[in-house]
């Protein structure tokens, strides 16, 4: 079960902005690792996000797994796959 605090923290984020191009407009869900949010690009692309928890962040490991996910994900061709970035 997820803590309050963390679901909170998770929802404070909405509204805030992103290395000045994109803004988190909604919250999707919150797992034990990280909030998925719909984005929307300053040019007006809407994807999702996928942003670690501050306390996994933190683990240079964890990272590292979450960055090979991503590429691996994106080595995957389909027109009903998503793209990583």
């Amino acid at each position: 079960m997820l803590e309050p605090q963390l679901l909170e923290a998770c929802k404070a984020r909405v509204g805030s902005s992103l290395r000045g191009k994109w803004t988190l407009e909604r919250l999707l869900g919150v797992g034990a690792m990280a909030a998925v949010y719909v984005g929307v690009h300053k040019i007006g692309r809407r994807d999702a996000i996928k942003i670690l928890h501050p306390h996994v962040a933190r683990s240079s490991e964890v990272a590292a797994r979450f960055e090979q996910e991503a590429r691996a994900v994106n080595q995957f061709h389909h027109p009903g796959a998503v793209e990583i970035s």
